[in-house]
């Protein structure tokens, strides 16, 4: 089983962020799995500000504790966003330090993988972005972060290990990409 918890804003004009249901059931079919198994499966949670973030959070907090054997994953999408876009960047450190910190919690206790999606500071050309605020770097394990295709390789991610336990970094490698209907096939190159 899996918990799947995305941060967006409700009153954005682009859905892309929102997950669809068509997409799983594709994806599911792809792999050779009934979709039904994969929705029984997956529970999910989306937040619309900070405050909705950290009240989510306890949620899946306190649904991990319920079916601790079950739960295996924990993926959190556009953790940063609220941070991001907050006016008050004291008080949004300090939500997103609450957040991290149940979430790295309760699954670093129950062995459950947490991988979280989120924005990188700007940086000038050829620099490698970093997260923002330092409290990122120092709460997770492996960061990596992956440039978007550019106009000259449009099927190529570039993929940058920015910080690993095991590992000296900056290391690097592209992902070619192979559009099929409505998902993307990795190629690691």
């Amino acid at each position: 089983m899996a918990v799947y918890v995305n941060n967006t804003d409700y009153y954005q004009p682009d859905k892309s962020n929102i997950l669809s249901p068509e997409k799983i059931g594709i994806v599911a079919k792809c792999a050779g799995i009934e979709p039904k198994i994969v929705f029984k499966n997956i529970y999910f949670g989306v937040a619309y500000n900070q405050q909705h973030q950290l009240a989510i959070a306890k949620q899946v907090s306190d649904l991990i504790e319920s079916k601790k054997d079950d739960i295996r994953l924990l993926v959190v999408n556009n953790i940063t966003k609220f941070f991001k876009e907050s006016k008050n960047k004291n008080h949004a450190a300090i939500v997103l330090k609450e957040v991290l910190g149940i979430l790295c919690k309760i699954c670093s206790r129950n062995k459950i993988a947490l991988v979280c999606t989120g924005d990188a500071n700007v940086t000038s050309r050829g620099i490698i972005p970093r997260p923002p605020g330092t409290f990122l770097k120092h709460t997770l394990n492996v960061i990596v972060h992956l440039r978007e295709p550019s106009t000259f390789y449009p099927l190529a991610f570039k993929a940058t290990l920015i910080k690993h336990q095991y590992m000296k970094t900056p290391k690097s490698v592209m992902i070619n990409t192979t559009k099929t209907g409505h998902m993307l096939l990795f190629d690691r190159s």
